[in-house]
């Protein structure tokens, strides 16, 4: 089933980027130097699954807790709609509406940024409360600032799974998405190769390789499960290549130089790869409950 959903992932992001002048056939030198010209909200209209999707995803109750990057999936979403001639709106507003029983996308920015287990325990204790009413889907996510190269992936993922049976228990009906957390490219600088020749640590190499090992948990738990997985689509070139690197024998994913400006959040041409998939994945989670 995930490689199903991968596939019509691969589908919808081609169409979305065929959307996007300029964008579509773009070589990777080509599309790293002109991030800026990129985003979905300069086509011509939406396919008509896109749209079916948006109009989901508008009827129903969703919460999503994120921090920077969450907020970067959701500009994407936003330059999706603008995008949209038949008007396509979901209701993003803050947690605090919930309780007031609309339909919407509720965004909240739980715990704090580096640390990871704050933002699991926030999830867990939100969905664990009556006080904001139902939903019909919940997401929460990492960010690649929660992890470091002293991080215990699988402890951390294990906190996450706990959460995850908590809120299963406390709301047998809702349909949850996991998802896996963002990555940083692989740095290329002549100081980063010297240190890799002469044996010594790479900060960011280690800080993904914990990403990656938190990642892979995610892929084998939740095999069955929605998945939005953000590390394989940001790791996946316009080419179709994948970005990554080896460390000690093993290869892991790493972001692609031309989603991000800043070494981390998502660039206009990474929000039109991201936020398409998120409303499919999203979509298709409500559609099978």
């Amino acid at each position: 089933m995930q490689e199903q959903l991968n596939r019509r992932q691969a589908g919808r992001l081609l169409a979305a980027l065929a959307l996007v002048p300029g964008v579509a056939g773009m070589t990777r030198t080509a599309w790293a130097s002109a991030p800026a010209a990129a985003g979905v909200n300069a086509g011509p209209g939406l396919p008509a699954s896109l749209l079916a999707d948006l109009d989901l995803l508008r009827q129903k109750r969703i919460l999503f807790l994120h921090h920077s990057v969450g907020d970067n999936i959701l500009e994407g979403l936003r330059a999706i709609e603008a995008t949209s001639a038949a008007g396509a709106r979901v209701n993003i507003q803050d947690v605090s509406a919930a309780a007031q029983g609309s339909a919407g996308l509720f965004e909240i920015r739980g715990g704090e940024n580096g640390k990871p287990h704050s933002k699991i325990e926030a999830f867990e204790t939100i969905l664990s409360s009556a006080a904001t009413g139902p939903f019909d889907l919940a997401l929460m996510k990492l960010c690649y600032v929660d992890f470091d190269p002293s991080t215990d992936a699988r402890a951390l993922f294990e906190r996450y799974a706990r959460a995850v049976d908590t809120v299963t228990k406390a709301r047998p009906g809702l349909r949850l998405v996991h998802a896996t957390t963002p990555l940083t490219p692989y740095p290329t600088e002549l100081k980063w190769r010297v240190y890799r020749m002469v044996g010594k640590l790479v900060w960011e190499d280690e800080a993904n390789l914990k990403r990656a090992k938190y990642n892979e948990l995610i892929r084998a738990t939740f095999a069955g499960a929605p998945i939005l997985d953000i590390a394989q689509l940001e790791s996946t070139r316009p080419d179709g290549g994948r970005e990554a690197f080896r460390l000690r024998g093993e290869t892991f994913q790493a972001l692609y130089p031309g989603f991000t400006e800043d070494d981390g959040h998502l660039n206009r041409a990474g929000q039109a790869v991201v936020s398409p998939a998120a409303v499919q994945v999203i979509a298709e989670a409500l559609r099978r409950a």
